[in-house]
Protein backbone atom coordinates (compact mmCIF):
# COMPACT_ATOMS: atom_id res chain seq x y z
CA UNK A 1 0.00 0.00 0.00
CA UNK A 2 1.48 3.58 -0.88
CA UNK A 3 2.30 5.44 2.41
CA UNK A 4 1.56 9.38 1.81
CA UNK A 5 2.82 11.97 4.01
CA UNK A 6 2.96 15.53 4.27
CA UNK A 7 6.07 17.30 4.52
CA UNK A 8 5.58 20.48 6.33
CA UNK A 9 8.50 23.05 5.95
CA UNK A 10 9.72 24.97 8.40
CA UNK A 11 12.48 26.80 10.20
CA UNK A 12 12.71 28.43 12.97
CA UNK A 13 14.61 31.56 11.51
CA UNK A 14 11.92 32.46 9.17
CA UNK A 15 10.06 34.25 11.48
CA UNK A 16 6.81 34.49 8.62
CA UNK A 17 5.95 30.83 10.28
CA UNK A 18 4.67 32.42 13.09
CA UNK A 19 3.09 35.11 11.61
CA UNK A 20 -0.73 35.37 12.81
CA UNK A 21 -3.52 34.06 10.14
CA UNK A 22 -6.94 34.67 12.15
CA UNK A 23 -5.52 34.28 15.26
CA UNK A 24 -3.54 31.67 14.38
CA UNK A 25 0.25 31.18 13.64
CA UNK A 26 0.79 30.59 10.30
CA UNK A 27 2.52 26.97 10.75
CA UNK A 28 -0.59 26.29 13.02
CA UNK A 29 -3.25 26.82 9.69
CA UNK A 30 -0.83 24.50 7.39
CA UNK A 31 -1.00 21.57 9.64
CA UNK A 32 -4.79 21.75 10.60
CA UNK A 33 -5.22 22.12 7.06
CA UNK A 34 -2.38 19.15 6.34
CA UNK A 35 -4.32 16.75 8.92
CA UNK A 36 -7.44 16.87 6.92
CA UNK A 37 -5.54 15.24 3.66
CA UNK A 38 -3.41 12.09 5.48
CA UNK A 39 -2.51 10.92 9.15
CA UNK A 40 0.98 11.04 8.11
CA UNK A 41 2.03 14.66 9.05
CA UNK A 42 5.50 15.08 9.85
CA UNK A 43 6.98 18.67 10.41
CA UNK A 44 10.47 18.84 9.03
CA UNK A 45 12.47 21.60 10.39
CA UNK A 46 16.06 22.90 10.04
CA UNK A 47 17.92 21.65 12.64
CA UNK A 48 19.29 24.70 14.29
CA UNK A 49 18.98 26.66 17.73
CA UNK A 50 15.50 27.83 18.93
CA UNK A 51 13.71 24.98 17.27
CA UNK A 52 12.49 23.50 19.89
CA UNK A 53 9.61 25.50 20.19
CA UNK A 54 8.25 22.72 16.94
CA UNK A 55 8.41 20.21 19.11
CA UNK A 56 5.60 22.34 21.39
CA UNK A 57 3.88 22.97 17.95
CA UNK A 58 4.50 18.97 16.92
CA UNK A 59 2.78 17.92 20.19
CA UNK A 60 -0.05 19.97 20.28
CA UNK A 61 -1.48 19.13 16.95
CA UNK A 62 0.07 15.67 17.08
CA UNK A 63 1.99 15.06 14.35
CA UNK A 64 5.36 13.98 14.12
CA UNK A 65 8.62 16.32 13.86
CA UNK A 66 11.50 15.89 12.12
CA UNK A 67 14.73 18.17 12.45
CA UNK A 68 17.26 17.76 9.28
CA UNK A 69 19.98 19.83 7.47
CA UNK A 70 19.08 23.26 7.22
CA UNK A 71 21.65 24.02 3.90
CA UNK A 72 20.11 20.62 2.35
CA UNK A 73 16.51 20.26 2.02
CA UNK A 74 16.72 17.44 -0.31
CA UNK A 75 18.46 15.15 1.77
CA UNK A 76 16.28 16.57 5.06
CA UNK A 77 13.42 15.05 3.39
CA UNK A 78 14.58 12.25 2.55
CA UNK A 79 15.60 11.05 5.46
CA UNK A 80 12.56 12.12 6.91
CA UNK A 81 11.40 9.33 4.01
CA UNK A 82 13.11 6.53 5.28
CA UNK A 83 12.36 7.02 9.13
CA UNK A 84 8.56 7.40 8.28
CA UNK A 85 8.28 4.50 5.27
CA UNK A 86 6.50 7.26 2.80
CA UNK A 87 6.13 6.88 -0.58
CA UNK A 88 4.81 9.57 -1.71
CA UNK A 89 5.76 13.39 -0.37
CA UNK A 90 3.00 16.27 -0.30
CA UNK A 91 5.41 19.40 0.45
CA UNK A 92 3.63 22.06 2.23
CA UNK A 93 5.97 25.17 3.49
CA UNK A 94 4.52 26.35 6.81
CA UNK A 95 4.79 30.06 5.35
CA UNK A 96 1.71 29.21 2.68
CA UNK A 97 -1.24 28.47 4.78
CA UNK A 98 -3.71 29.69 2.30
CA UNK A 99 -2.79 26.87 -0.35
CA UNK A 100 -5.61 25.16 -1.87
CA UNK A 101 -6.62 22.27 -0.04
CA UNK A 102 -9.42 21.14 -2.49
CA UNK A 103 -6.42 21.75 -5.48
CA UNK A 104 -4.02 19.52 -3.61
CA UNK A 105 -6.78 16.19 -3.24
CA UNK A 106 -7.53 16.76 -6.73
CA UNK A 107 -3.67 16.23 -7.58
CA UNK A 108 -2.81 13.47 -4.86
CA UNK A 109 -5.92 11.67 -6.83
CA UNK A 110 -4.78 12.47 -10.37
CA UNK A 111 -1.04 11.46 -9.07
CA UNK A 112 -1.96 8.09 -7.49
CA UNK A 113 -4.14 7.11 -10.94
CA UNK A 114 -0.72 7.07 -12.19
CA UNK A 115 1.70 5.85 -9.56
CA UNK A 116 4.43 4.34 -9.26
CA UNK A 117 5.23 5.95 -12.63
CA UNK A 118 4.56 9.67 -12.25
CA UNK A 119 7.54 11.27 -10.90
CA UNK A 120 6.13 14.80 -9.79
CA UNK A 121 2.35 16.51 -10.54
CA UNK A 122 2.23 20.40 -9.82
CA UNK A 123 -0.01 23.46 -10.39
CA UNK A 124 1.16 25.09 -13.52
CA UNK A 125 3.65 27.88 -12.54
CA UNK A 126 1.31 30.44 -14.26
CA UNK A 127 -1.34 29.37 -11.04
CA UNK A 128 -0.92 31.91 -8.24
CA UNK A 129 1.42 29.92 -6.17
CA UNK A 130 0.20 31.02 -2.44
CA UNK A 131 -2.34 28.61 -3.34
CA UNK A 132 -0.17 25.79 -5.13
CA UNK A 133 1.91 22.63 -3.39
CA UNK A 134 3.70 19.85 -5.35
CA UNK A 135 3.77 16.52 -5.09
CA UNK A 136 6.66 13.48 -5.73
CA UNK A 137 7.94 10.07 -4.77
CA UNK A 138 10.73 9.51 -2.40
CA UNK A 139 12.03 7.28 -5.41
CA UNK A 140 12.49 10.59 -6.86
CA UNK A 141 14.12 12.15 -4.41
CA UNK A 142 16.43 9.27 -3.88
CA UNK A 143 17.66 10.24 -7.43
CA UNK A 144 17.93 13.85 -6.91
CA UNK A 145 20.23 13.28 -3.68
CA UNK A 146 22.47 10.76 -5.90
CA UNK A 147 22.82 13.27 -8.23
CA UNK A 148 23.12 16.29 -5.77
CA UNK A 149 27.10 16.35 -6.30
CA UNK A 150 27.03 17.03 -9.60
CA UNK A 151 24.74 19.78 -10.31
CA UNK A 152 23.70 23.20 -8.91
CA UNK A 153 23.47 23.16 -5.17
CA UNK A 154 20.27 25.58 -5.57
CA UNK A 155 18.43 22.06 -5.94
CA UNK A 156 19.22 21.28 -2.41
CA UNK A 157 16.94 23.74 -1.34
CA UNK A 158 14.32 22.93 -4.45
CA UNK A 159 14.52 19.12 -5.31
CA UNK A 160 11.51 19.46 -7.15
CA UNK A 161 12.52 22.53 -9.44
CA UNK A 162 15.20 19.71 -10.52
CA UNK A 163 12.92 16.81 -11.03
CA UNK A 164 10.47 19.18 -13.00
CA UNK A 165 13.64 20.05 -15.46
CA UNK A 166 15.19 16.99 -16.14
CA UNK A 167 12.06 15.42 -18.29
CA UNK A 168 14.78 12.99 -19.74
CA UNK A 169 14.99 11.85 -15.95
CA UNK A 170 11.46 12.12 -14.87
CA UNK A 171 8.24 11.96 -16.00
CA UNK A 172 6.35 15.17 -14.45
CA UNK A 173 2.69 15.89 -14.85
CA UNK A 174 1.22 19.43 -14.86
CA UNK A 175 -2.46 19.52 -13.61
CA UNK A 176 -4.21 21.79 -15.69
CA UNK A 177 -7.98 21.73 -13.74
CA UNK A 178 -7.55 24.89 -11.86
CA UNK A 179 -10.03 26.59 -10.44
CA UNK A 180 -9.73 30.73 -10.23
CA UNK A 181 -9.56 32.08 -6.57
CA UNK A 182 -12.59 32.92 -4.36
CA UNK A 183 -13.32 36.09 -2.40
CA UNK A 184 -12.32 33.75 1.20
CA UNK A 185 -9.39 32.94 -1.12
CA UNK A 186 -8.55 36.55 -1.41
CA UNK A 187 -9.21 37.79 2.11
CA UNK A 188 -7.28 34.56 3.54
CA UNK A 189 -4.03 36.33 1.34
CA UNK A 190 -4.47 39.68 2.52
CA UNK A 191 -4.81 38.55 6.28
CA UNK A 192 -1.06 36.69 5.81
CA UNK A 193 0.30 39.62 3.72
CA UNK A 194 -0.92 42.13 6.51
CA UNK A 195 1.49 40.35 9.04
CA UNK A 196 4.20 39.89 7.04
CA UNK A 197 4.39 43.70 6.04
CA UNK A 198 4.67 44.47 10.14
CA UNK A 199 7.19 41.81 9.68
CA UNK A 200 10.09 43.19 7.90
CA UNK A 201 11.68 39.34 7.40
CA UNK A 202 8.89 39.38 4.46
CA UNK A 203 11.51 41.38 2.49
CA UNK A 204 14.20 38.39 2.56
CA UNK A 205 12.11 36.16 0.14
CA UNK A 206 13.27 39.25 -2.66
CA UNK A 207 16.87 39.78 -1.44
CA UNK A 208 18.93 37.30 -0.82
CA UNK A 209 22.09 37.21 0.40
CA UNK A 210 22.10 39.32 3.02
CA UNK A 211 23.59 37.37 5.78
CA UNK A 212 22.22 33.93 4.08
CA UNK A 213 23.83 31.01 2.51
CA UNK A 214 24.76 32.17 -1.32
CA UNK A 215 22.33 29.31 -2.02
CA UNK A 216 19.49 30.83 -0.38
CA UNK A 217 16.60 29.37 -2.82
CA UNK A 218 15.90 33.18 -3.94
CA UNK A 219 19.59 33.79 -5.42
CA UNK A 220 18.53 31.23 -8.22
CA UNK A 221 16.50 33.49 -9.86
CA UNK A 222 18.81 36.46 -9.14
CA UNK A 223 21.39 34.60 -10.98
CA UNK A 224 19.45 33.86 -14.10
CA UNK A 225 18.41 37.55 -14.43
CA UNK A 226 21.87 39.27 -14.19
CA UNK A 227 23.63 35.94 -15.99
CA UNK A 228 21.19 36.35 -18.76
CA UNK A 229 22.70 39.63 -19.95
CA UNK A 230 26.38 38.94 -19.15
CA UNK A 231 27.32 39.04 -22.66
CA UNK A 232 25.88 42.39 -23.55
CA UNK A 233 28.45 43.98 -20.98
CA UNK A 234 31.35 45.55 -22.59
CA UNK A 235 35.14 46.81 -20.89
CA UNK A 236 33.86 50.29 -22.09
CA UNK A 237 30.48 50.46 -19.94
CA UNK A 238 29.64 52.79 -17.00
CA UNK A 239 27.15 50.49 -15.22
CA UNK A 240 24.10 51.59 -12.80
CA UNK A 241 22.87 48.68 -10.37
CA UNK A 242 19.79 49.78 -8.53
CA UNK A 243 18.83 47.75 -5.58
CA UNK A 244 22.17 46.27 -5.54
CA UNK A 245 21.34 44.30 -2.77
CA UNK A 246 24.53 42.41 -1.61
CA UNK A 247 26.36 43.22 -4.46
CA UNK A 248 25.90 39.56 -6.96
CA UNK A 249 25.25 41.76 -10.22
CA UNK A 250 28.15 44.50 -10.08
CA UNK A 251 30.29 41.11 -9.16
CA UNK A 252 29.00 39.30 -12.46
CA UNK A 253 29.25 42.47 -14.59
CA UNK A 254 32.91 43.13 -13.42
CA UNK A 255 34.27 43.28 -16.85
CA UNK A 256 33.02 46.80 -17.24
CA UNK A 257 34.88 49.85 -17.46
CA UNK A 258 33.04 51.09 -13.96
CA UNK A 259 29.87 49.82 -11.75
CA UNK A 260 28.04 51.53 -9.25
CA UNK A 261 25.56 49.77 -7.18
CA UNK A 262 23.14 51.82 -5.18
CA UNK A 263 20.94 50.26 -2.28
CA UNK A 264 18.76 51.98 0.56
CA UNK A 265 20.29 49.20 3.23
CA UNK A 266 23.23 50.16 4.57
CA UNK A 267 23.80 46.63 5.74
CA UNK A 268 23.33 45.76 2.14
CA UNK A 269 26.01 47.95 1.21
CA UNK A 270 28.48 47.09 3.69
CA UNK A 271 28.41 43.63 2.70
CA UNK A 272 28.71 44.24 -0.73
CA UNK A 273 31.59 46.04 -0.50
CA UNK A 274 33.30 43.84 1.48
CA UNK A 275 32.13 41.15 -0.90
CA UNK A 276 33.83 43.29 -4.18
CA UNK A 277 36.78 44.70 -2.28
CA UNK A 278 39.36 43.51 -4.94
CA UNK A 279 37.30 45.27 -7.52
CA UNK A 280 38.92 48.84 -7.53
CA UNK A 281 36.43 49.64 -10.43
CA UNK A 282 33.00 48.38 -8.30
CA UNK A 283 31.45 50.83 -5.61
CA UNK A 284 28.59 51.07 -3.86
CA UNK A 285 26.74 54.02 -2.56
CA UNK A 286 23.49 53.74 0.14
CA UNK A 287 20.53 55.97 -1.24
CA UNK A 288 17.06 56.07 -2.14
CA UNK A 289 16.24 54.62 -5.16
CA UNK A 290 13.44 57.05 -5.92
CA UNK A 291 15.28 60.01 -5.69
CA UNK A 292 19.10 58.91 -6.97
CA UNK A 293 20.11 60.33 -10.55
CA UNK A 294 23.30 61.29 -11.91
CA UNK A 295 22.69 62.99 -14.88
CA UNK A 296 24.37 61.84 -18.42
CA UNK A 297 26.76 58.85 -16.32
CA UNK A 298 25.77 55.75 -17.14
CA UNK A 299 26.07 53.66 -20.77
CA UNK A 300 23.57 50.60 -19.01
CA UNK A 301 21.14 50.62 -16.26
CA UNK A 302 20.05 47.42 -14.72
CA UNK A 303 16.57 47.29 -12.27
CA UNK A 304 15.70 44.13 -11.12
CA UNK A 305 12.82 43.35 -9.38
CA UNK A 306 12.55 46.90 -7.92
CA UNK A 307 9.91 49.63 -9.36
CA UNK A 308 7.29 47.36 -7.98
CA UNK A 309 8.23 48.50 -4.50
CA UNK A 310 8.33 51.97 -5.28
CA UNK A 311 6.22 54.63 -4.18
CA UNK A 312 7.10 57.11 -7.36
CA UNK A 313 7.64 54.98 -10.61
CA UNK A 314 7.20 57.56 -13.03
CA UNK A 315 10.05 60.17 -11.09
CA UNK A 316 11.99 57.63 -10.74
CA UNK A 317 11.75 56.04 -14.28
CA UNK A 318 12.33 60.07 -15.49
CA UNK A 319 15.71 60.15 -13.27
CA UNK A 320 17.07 57.10 -14.60
CA UNK A 321 16.14 57.99 -18.22
CA UNK A 322 18.28 61.56 -16.99
CA UNK A 323 21.11 59.12 -15.60
CA UNK A 324 21.58 57.61 -18.96
CA UNK A 325 24.42 58.72 -21.85
CA UNK A 326 22.74 58.85 -25.03
CA UNK A 327 21.50 55.68 -26.92
CA UNK A 328 21.94 54.12 -23.11
CA UNK A 329 20.33 51.02 -22.59
CA UNK A 330 17.69 50.29 -19.87
CA UNK A 331 17.71 46.23 -18.54
CA UNK A 332 14.22 46.24 -16.27
CA UNK A 333 12.61 43.19 -14.71
CA UNK A 334 9.64 43.02 -12.26
CA UNK A 335 6.59 40.84 -11.45
CA UNK A 336 3.35 39.80 -14.04
CA UNK A 337 0.05 41.07 -12.20
CA UNK A 338 -2.45 38.08 -13.34
CA UNK A 339 -4.59 38.87 -10.54
CA UNK A 340 -6.59 41.40 -10.27
CA UNK A 341 -6.40 42.85 -6.75
CA UNK A 342 -4.00 40.58 -5.58
CA UNK A 343 -0.30 41.18 -5.50
CA UNK A 344 1.90 38.44 -5.71
CA UNK A 345 4.23 39.68 -2.78
CA UNK A 346 3.20 41.67 0.47
CA UNK A 347 5.57 44.65 0.04
CA UNK A 348 4.66 45.42 -3.68
CA UNK A 349 2.53 48.43 -4.04
CA UNK A 350 2.03 48.16 -7.55
CA UNK A 351 2.26 45.67 -10.50
CA UNK A 352 1.64 45.27 -14.19
CA UNK A 353 0.62 43.59 -17.41
CA UNK A 354 3.07 43.42 -19.77
CA UNK A 355 1.10 45.95 -21.92
CA UNK A 356 0.62 48.36 -18.90
CA UNK A 357 4.42 47.94 -18.10
CA UNK A 358 5.44 48.71 -22.39
CA UNK A 359 3.56 51.51 -22.34
CA UNK A 360 4.33 52.67 -18.63
CA UNK A 361 7.90 52.56 -20.05
CA UNK A 362 7.14 54.23 -23.44
CA UNK A 363 5.33 57.46 -21.70
CA UNK A 364 8.91 57.93 -19.90
CA UNK A 365 11.41 57.89 -22.47
CA UNK A 366 11.94 54.27 -23.53
CA UNK A 367 12.17 52.38 -26.83
CA UNK A 368 11.10 49.41 -25.85
CA UNK A 369 13.79 46.55 -28.05
CA UNK A 370 13.49 43.40 -26.34
CA UNK A 371 11.00 41.40 -24.39
CA UNK A 372 11.20 37.97 -22.08
CA UNK A 373 9.49 35.80 -19.07
CA UNK A 374 11.17 34.39 -16.09
CA UNK A 375 9.12 31.53 -14.87
CA UNK A 376 8.78 30.10 -11.10
CA UNK A 377 12.05 27.52 -12.33
CA UNK A 378 13.82 31.14 -12.72
CA UNK A 379 14.07 29.93 -16.29
CA UNK A 380 13.85 33.05 -19.06
CA UNK A 381 12.75 32.89 -22.54
CA UNK A 382 11.51 35.09 -25.26
CA UNK A 383 7.81 34.23 -24.87
CA UNK A 384 6.19 36.62 -22.39
CA UNK A 385 2.45 36.51 -21.99
CA UNK A 386 0.08 37.25 -19.18
CA UNK A 387 0.71 33.84 -17.63
CA UNK A 388 4.17 34.52 -17.28
CA UNK A 389 5.93 34.50 -13.75
CA UNK A 390 7.50 37.66 -14.52
CA UNK A 391 8.93 40.12 -17.08
CA UNK A 392 12.25 41.11 -18.50
CA UNK A 393 12.57 44.07 -20.97
CA UNK A 394 15.19 45.64 -22.84
CA UNK A 395 15.25 49.81 -23.43
CA UNK A 396 16.94 52.38 -25.54
CA UNK A 397 16.67 56.15 -24.34
CA UNK A 398 14.59 57.12 -26.65
CA UNK A 399 16.57 60.63 -28.80
CA UNK A 400 14.59 63.85 -28.50
CA UNK A 401 14.13 64.44 -32.72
Amino acid sequence: MVKIGVFVQAQYSDENCFIPIKNKPSIEVVLEKAKKITENVILTVADEPGNQVFDEIASKWQVEVFKGNKDNIAQRFLEAAKKYQIDVIIRIPAVKPCFNELLLREMLNRYLCDYPGLDLIRAPYSYYQNFAMEIYSTKALIRVCELLPGIDPIYRYKPHYFVDQQRDLFNVSEYTSIQTYTEEDKNNIEDLFSGMRSNETAVDMERPGQGKDDFFPAIFEVRQRYGFFEDRVMSDDVILDIACGNGYGTITYKNAGEIIGVDYDISAIENARNNASRFSHISYIQDDANTFIRPGFFTKIFIFETIEHLSERSRFLQNMFISLKDCGYLFISTPVRKYQGLLVHPHHLYEYTPDEFKDFLMENGFVVIEKYSQDFRGMINPELNQNSRGMLFVCMKRQES
